[in-house]
């Protein structure tokens, strides 16, 4: 009685020994294809150049604000 006892235990254990593998491989797979999207997606030609305009934006506007500015509440020192 103990020994089939032990056997199915032990037939169970691998089982669930192969279930926790195959969803851990299933995991990795999915985390690696939403990987390769994101990658297919950020180096995009569309997005890189949407990318460098901003960059310009940014550029123009730092550059117009580099001025001297009025201090705060219109009181100068």
């Amino acid at each position: 009685m103990t020994t089939g006892l032990e056997a199915i235990y032990i037939v169970l254990m691998a089982v669930g020994l192969l279930w926790v593998i195959s969803k851990t491989i299933s995991y990795v797979r999915k985390q690696r294809q939403m990987e390769a999207r994101w990658n297919d997606m950020i180096y995009d030609e569309g997005f890189k150049d949407y990318l460098d305009k901003l960059k310009e934006q940014a550029s123009d506007v730092n550059e117009t604000d580099s001025g001297d500015k009025p201090a705060p509440g219109g009181a100068a020192h």
